[in-house]
């Protein structure tokens, strides 16, 4: 909700039209590109080892790991100033 506002509300002051235009992509976009996530690994699951889906697991978990670390850094560094 929070990641287009800013842009949104400016698209709305200037052309109503165009705030829409950009809600109804953003949205489809976002809910499109999730839909064929689902897709593909529905679609390829089954060619997956068990090796390989747990290090695709394993590597998901890092991933997060990461990005936690990244935000904790970023609100960190915020909340100490």
């Amino acid at each position: 909700m929070t990641t287009g506002s800013p842009l949104l509300v400016d698209a709305w002051r200037e052309r109503p039209g165009g705030a829409v235009g950009f809600l109804v992509a953003f949205y489809a976009l976002l809910v499109g590109s999730k839909a064929l996530l689902a897709l593909v690994v529905a679609r390829t699951r089954d060619r997956l080892t068990t090796r390989a889906y747990r290090l695709l697991l394993a590597g998901s978990g890092l991933l997060l790991l990461a990005a936690s670390a990244l935000l904790l850094v970023g609100f960190g560094t915020r909340l100490a100033a």
